[in-house]
C-alpha cells in the first residue's frame, strides 16, 4: 500500500496510513512470536523465521512500547505530517532525548 501511495502520488497522509498499518502489524508480531528457545537448525525455529532476525528484533522492541503510547507516537507524527519511521516511533527526535543542548 505504501508503494502504491508513493507511485500514485497520493500524499503523506496515504503513505503514513499504510505505514501505520504496517507498524501496528509489526508490533503485534513482536507480541506473538516468542523469544528464541533453541538453535538455528531446529525445525521449530525455521517455521518462525519467515522474518529475518533483525526484523523480529525490531518487532519485539515495538512490542515493549505500551499500545496507547505507541498509537500516540504514530498520531503525533501523522498530525505533524512527518513520515512515520521505525526510529521515530522508538526514539523520537534526537533533540527530544535530552534536557540539555550540550553534547
Amino acid at each position: 500500500m505504501e508503494a502504491y501511495a508513493k507511485a500514485h502520488r497520493l500524499g503523506i497522509d496515504s503513505e503514513n496510513h499504510a505505514r501505520e498499518i504496517k507498524f501496528l502489524a509489526a508490533k503485534r508480531m513482536g507480541e506473538l512470536v516468542p523469544a528464541e528457545t533453541g538453535g538455528r537448525g531446529k525445525k521449530k525455529d525455521a517455521e518462525v523465521r519467515q522474518v529475518s532476525h533483525q526484523r523480529l528484533s525490531e518487532f519485539r522492541k515495538f512490542a515493549k512500547v505500551p499500545e496507547p503510547e505507541f498509537r500516540e507516537r504514530i498520531n503525533d507524527l501523522k498530525q505533524r505530517e512527518e513520515k512515520i519511521t521505525y526510529s521515530r516511533i522508538l526514539l523520537g527526535e534526537w533533540y527530544q532525548r535530552s534536557d540539555s543542548i550540550e553534547w
